[in-house]
């Protein structure tokens, strides 16, 4: 078994806000910069421990999984894709009102703002109702580790590729992601007295098919990229294997490489949901029919599988050894 480092697979990072800011408020863009420390009053009424979560990749990262059938077709799609019975966040527990995520927070345009379905998840195809990884896995941190605070990170563009959009230092899509890990990670750590490390979630490749040979020698470089500018060397990355594209030889190589990065890093570990037949895998894991995107049934499972390969031990001093019981 891989060694997942003294802090597995969860970044739990620090910070101190200043003030008594409300649960349901908005942290200012202040607190996200340079500011003077809190007061020890102020210091001793917020949570000492945090946990950050980073997404990057293309659309499976920003994510399109429907909050229920019902907000499908709110947003005129359930004629045309109705929602797979039993996919949506509705029917597999996944709550979507920001009450059930009293701790949790995510990075937007002006800082760490409250987690809040419907308003600033990044979702895709311009609708509110639509979420990512970052949903399920706040639900299994808040059940968790209540008392800690949770942050996430998030850049998940459509149709995006490695070799240009995301590559190493460079790329655009690096640069903004870059860009919110120095406005967010070097203060979190400065502001709370534990610091852990979730991992961050890679879900991407679909659209590295004209430069499919060097998938694997760029997916090691974008890594690298990653734990020099997180600062954590053993930065833990959960690639998610693809799942739809079974026949296309096209995309053979990059299905190798997930494999093959993930087997020789010791830090990187493949989540594989993987039935053995695309049709299979569809109805088992995307959102509607025929439709290479994750639904939140597959969301959940791949942030249970995270949460239970993590050594991070839970708020009673316990191994953590179970994600969605």
């Amino acid at each position: 078994m891989k060694s997942r480092a003294a802090f597995g697979l969860f970044i739990a990072v620090e910070l101190m806000v200043a003030g008594s800011a409300r649960a349901d408020e908005r942290i200012k863009p202040s607190l996200c910069s340079k500011s003077q420390p809190a007061d020890a009053a102020a210091q001793d009424s917020i949570s000492k421990d945090a946990i950050v979560f980073l997404i990057a990749g293309q659309s499976n990262a920003g994510g399109v999984a429907a909050f229920s059938p019902e907000s499908n077709e709110k947003a005129g799609m359930q004629q045309k894709h109705p929602t797979i019975p039993g996919s949506t966040a509705k029917e597999v527990g996944i709550p979507t009102s920001a009450d059930a995520y009293p701790k949790s927070y995510i990075w937007g345009e002006g800082g760490f703002e409250r987690l809040t379905p419907g308003k600033n998840l990044k979702g895709g195809y311009r609708d509110p109702g639509r979420h990512g990884i970052e949903l399920p896995m706040a639900m299994l941190l808040e059940r968790a580790y209540p008392q800690a605070d949770k942050f996430i990170i998030k850049h998940g563009p459509g149709g995006h590729n490695l070799h240009t959009h995301w590559k190493a230092g460079v790329g655009p899509d690096y640069k903004i992601f870059k860009t919110q890990l120095d406005g967010s990670m070097a203060d979190l750590k400065k502001r709370y007295k534990n610091v852990r490390t979730v991992g961050l979630y890679w879900d991407q490749g679909e659209s590295d098919r004209p430069k499919a040979q060097d998938y694997s020698k760029n997916l090691r470089a974008v890594f690298a990229a990653f734990r020099a500018d997180t600062g954590i060397a053993n930065l833990p990355i959960f690639v998610r294997k693809h799942l739809f594209q079974q026949g296309d030889e096209s995309f053979v190589p990059i299905l190798h490489a997930q494999v093959e990065v993930t087997e020789k890093d010791p830090n990187a570990h493949l989540l594989d949901l993987d039935l053995g037949s695309k049709a299979k895998n569809f109805k088992a894991w995307a959102w509607t029919d025929n439709n290479g995107h994750l639904s939140s049934k597959a969301y959940l499972e791949l942030a249970d599988r995270i949460l239970k390969k993590s050594d991070l031990p839970t708020e009673t001093g316990e191994r953590n050894t179970a994600g969605n019981n």
